[in-house]
C-alpha cells in the first residue's frame, strides 16, 4: 500500500518542494498521512478532509493552511490543546487538568 501511495504522490511532492512546502503537504494539507491513516473525504463535506488523525492526534493542516484558524478553534472548543511534538509536527490532545 505504501509503495502505491508513494508512486501516486511523488509528482505532488516534487511540486511541493519547488513551492517551498514540506513533501506531502499539498496546499498546506498532509494528504499522504491522511490516506496512510485511512482518512477519506466525508460524504457531503464539499471536498473537505478531517484536520486530525484521531488515533495519533497528528494535525494534517499546516499553520499556513487557509482554514487552520478554524481547526485551532475547533480543537479548543472540543477541549483539546495543540502542541508541537518531538518530530516538529503539530498534534492535539485532550487538555490536561490543572
Amino acid at each position: 500500500m505504501l509503495q502505491t501511495l508513494r508512486r501516486r504522490f511523488m509528482p505532488m511532492w516534487a511540486e511541493d518542494q519547488a513551492r517551498g512546502l514540506r513533501p506531502g503537504f499539498q496546499d498546506g494539507y498532509d494528504y499522504y498521512n491522511a490516506l496512510k491513516s485511512g482518512i477519506q473525504r466525508s460524504p457531503g463535506a464539499q471536498g473537505h478532509m478531517p484536520s486530525r488523525v484521531p488515533q495519533t492526534g497528528l494535525l494534517l493542516k499546516s499553520e499556513q493552511h487557509p482554514t487552520f484558524p478554524l481547526t485551532k478553534k475547533g480543537e479548543e472548543d472540543a477541549g483539546y490543546e495543540i502542541y508541537r511534538g518531538s518530530d516538529g509536527r503539530l498534534y492535539s490532545r485532550p487538555k490536561r487538568k490543572k
